[in-house]
């Protein structure tokens, strides 16, 4: 859960309120502990499926579900690979951004893509704005890609190391 809007209130995203809706048990660990490492292997977890974590997972986490340990990240991979890729979209003054279903690797950001979902930017359009349109966008990728992921007929692609474009943590 994160603050968003001007008031800063801490809400779900809407991943994780369509999980709750439909009885799914959400974690959201802030350090992957025993404990949390435990978690996908006693659910017997067909799939895990992060978003906005901030952290590399060892092997032994992100082999543990059937079917994979996905990332939802907020950017067109292979751009805008990195910690804040929703304020790089925006200062970039780009027309477009989205959210990127990949299978999760060792490396930041770099794993094989298997869909996306794009968004609009508008030249008045916040961080905060785009934020909330990509949590919303994350729906219907992800009502898209589990069927396909179950059935064995997801594809992943290799993502262009040579247009990768990396941004920074913000402070």
């Amino acid at each position: 859960d994160r603050a968003v809007g001007r008031g800063q209130q801490v809400q779900p995203n809407a991943i994780k309120t369509w999980a709750l809706a439909r009885g799914l048990p959400v974690y959201q660990p802030e350090k992957i502990t025993p404990e949390a490492l435990s978690q996908p292997t006693d659910l017997q977890a067909d799939v895990a499926l992060v978003m906005a974590y901030g952290h590399i997972f060892r092997d032994d986490f992100i082999g543990t579900p059937r079917l994979g340990t996905l990332n939802l990240h907020t950017s067109l991979l292979p751009s805008y690979r990195g910690a804040s890729p929703i304020q790089a979209a925006v200062a970039s003054g780009g027309r477009e951004t989205g959210v990127t279903l990949m299978r999760i690797v060792r490396q930041l950001d770099a794993g094989p893509v298997a869909d996306c979902e794009r968004v609009p930017l508008g030249p008045l359009d916040t961080a905060a704005d785009v934020e909330a349109r990509l949590a919303a966008a994350c729906v219907p990728l992800v009502l898209r890609a589990l069927p396909r992921l179950a059935a064995g007929t997801l594809a992943f692609t290799p993502q262009d190391e040579t247009a990768a474009t990396y941004c920074r943590k913000l402070t």
